[in-house]
C-alpha cells in the first residue's frame, strides 16, 4: 500500500512536470507566433503607408489637374441639376431678359480681371527678367484662347437676352442650366487662368522654358543638319571616300544662324544670372551657371562625331569649327568668375571652375574628322579660359580660386 501511494505520487509528478513542460512549449510557440504576427503587421502597415505616400498620392499629384477638373464639373452638373428643381417656367419673359443679361455682364467683369492679370505678368517680366527673356515670360497662346472662350461666352448669353422677347420661348429650366454652366466654367477658365499665371510669375518656370528652348534647337539643328547631308552625301561628284559624318560636319556650316540663336539664349541666361547675383539670390543665380553648362554639354554631344580640326593661322596650330560659337560663352564663365572673386565668393568662384572642369571633361570625348591625331582643340580652348581664370586669380590673389585650381 505505502509502495502504491509512493508510485501514485511519483505518476502525479511525472504529469504535473509533463504538463509544465507542454505548457512551457505551447507559451513558447504563442510568443513566437505573436511576434511574427506583430512582425508582419507592421509590414503591412509600413507597405501600405509607403505606397499611400509614394505612389497614391504621387499618381494623384501628377493627374491633380485631371481629377480636379472632372470633380468641379461633377459638382457643377450636380448643383445645376438640383437647382433646376425650384424654377418656375411660368417666370417672366421681361425678368428672364434681366437675368440673362446680368449673367452677361458678370462674364464680361471676369474679362476685366484677366486683363489685370495680364498687366501684372507684363510688369513682373519686364522687372525680373532680361529682355530677351520677355516673351518667354509674357506670351502664353492659351492666355489667348482662355480670352477668346470667355467672350464667347459673354457675347452668347448678351445675344440670348436681347433676343429672348422676339423669340417668342419662354423661361425654360434648359435655359437657365445652360446659362449656370456658362458662368461655371468661365469661373473654370479664370481659375486655369490664373494658375498659368502663377506658374509664369515663377522666374525659375522662366529659367525651364529658355533651357527648353534652347535644348530643342540644339535637337532640331542636329536634325536639319543631318537631312542636309542625305542630299549632299548623294551627289553624283562626291568622293566615296567622304563619310556620312563629314558631310554632317560641313551640314552644320550652312546651319550658323541656329548657333547664333543659341549663342542669344546664353547670353540671356547669362544677364538673367546677372540679375540673381545683383539681387542676393546667389542659389538661383549659380543654377543658372548649370543651365548653360548643360546647354553646352548638349551641343558637345551633338557635335560628338561631326567636328572638323582646322588651322589657327599659326605654324602646327589647330582650332576647331565651334570657335566661333564657343568663344561668348567661355569668355562669360571667365567674366563671372573675375566677379565672384572681387565679391569674395568662394562658392561662386568653386562654381566656376567646375564647369570649366565639366566642360573640359565633356570636350574631350569628341572625335575629330581627321587623319592624323591631334589633341582636342575643343578642350584645350576650354582649359585655354580656364587658364585665363586662374591668372585672374594670381592677379587678385585669390586663394580659394588658386587652391581649386591646384586641385585640378
Amino acid at each position: 500500500e505505502t509502495n502504491m501511494k509512493v508510485k501514485t505520487q511519483s505518476r502525479a509528478k511525472r504529469i504535473k512536470m509533463t504538463f509544465r513542460s507542454l505548457r512551457k512549449r505551447v507559451d513558447l510557440k504563442f510568443s513566437e507566433i505573436k511576434k511574427t504576427v506583430i512582425f508582419y503587421f507592421y509590414v503591412g502597415r509600413l507597405t501600405i503607408l509607403n505606397y499611400f505616400r509614394f505612389r497614391f498620392l504621387h499618381y494623384v499629384n501628377s493627374r491633380k489637374t485631371i481629377i480636379g477638373t472632372l470633380i468641379y464639373f461633377l459638382i457643377l452638373l450636380g448643383t445645376i441639376s438640383f437647382l433646376g428643381k425650384f424654377i418656375d417656367p411660368s417666370f417672366d419673359r421681361s425678368d428672364a431678359i434681366t437675368f440673362f443679361t446680368a449673367v452677361a455682364a458678370m462674364i464680361g467683369g471676369i474679362l476685366a480681371i484677366i486683363f489685370s492679370l495680364s498687366i501684372l505678368l507684363m510688369g513682373n517680366a519686364a522687372e525680373r527678367i532680361p529682355v530677351g527673356f520677355y516673351e518667354t515670360a509674357a506670351k502664353d497662346g492659351f492666355h489667348d484662347l482662355i480670352f477668346f472662350l470667355i467672350s464667347i461666352c459673354s457675347l452668347t448669353v448678351f445675344t440670348v437676352a436681347l433676343v429672348f422677347g422676339k423669340l417668342g420661348l419662354g423661361f425654360s429650366v434648359f435655359s437657365f442650366q445652360a446659362a449656370l454652366f456658362l458662368v461655371g466654367g468661365v469661373f473654370y477658365l479664370t481659375f486655369v487662368f490664373y494658375q498659368r499665371i502663377r506658374s509664369r510669375l515663377n522666374p525659375a518656370n522662366v529659367l525651364k522654358i529658355a533651357s527648353k528652348q534652347a535644348l530643342e534647337k540644339l535637337e532640331s539643328t542636329h536634325k536639319r543638319a543631318k537631312e542636309i547631308a542625305e542630299v549632299l552625301i548623294r551627289q553624283p561628284k562626291l568622293d566615296k571616300t567622304v563619310t556620312i559624318e563629314e558631310v554632317i560636319a560641313t551640314s552644320f556650316q550652312y546651319l550658323r544662324p541656329e548657333f547664333a540663336y543659341i549663342n542669344n539664349r546664353l547670353n540671356y541666361l547669362f544677364d538673367y544670372h546677372g540679375k540673381l547675383v545683383a539681387s542676393n539670390e546667389r542659389s538661383s543665380a549659380l543654377g543658372v551657371l548649370q543651365v548653360i553648362t548643360q546647354i553646352l554639354q548638349k551641343y558637345f554631344q551633338t557635335r560628338k562625331d561631326s567636328s572638323f580640326v582646322l588651322p589657327a593661322g599659326f605654324i602646327l596650330a589647330t582650332t576647331s569649327d565651334s570657335r566661333e560659337f564657343l568663344t561668348p560663352p567661355l569668355e562669360r564663365f571667365v567674366a563671372v568668375g573675375e566677379n565672384y572673386m572681387r565679391d569674395n565668393d568662394n562658392e561662386g568662384i568653386t562654381r566656376v571652375i567646375s564647369i570649366f572642369v565639366q566642360l573640359c571633361q565633356s570636350a574631350s570625348q569628341i572625335n575629330y574628322l581627321t587623319k592624323r591625331k591631334v589633341e582636342s582643340p575643343i578642350m584645350e580652348q576650354c582649359r585655354g579660359y580656364l587658364d585665363q581664370l586662374l591668372q585672374s586669380a594670381i592677379k587678385f590673389n585669390y586663394q580659394e580660386a588658386l587652391f581649386q585650381g591646384a586641385v585640378v
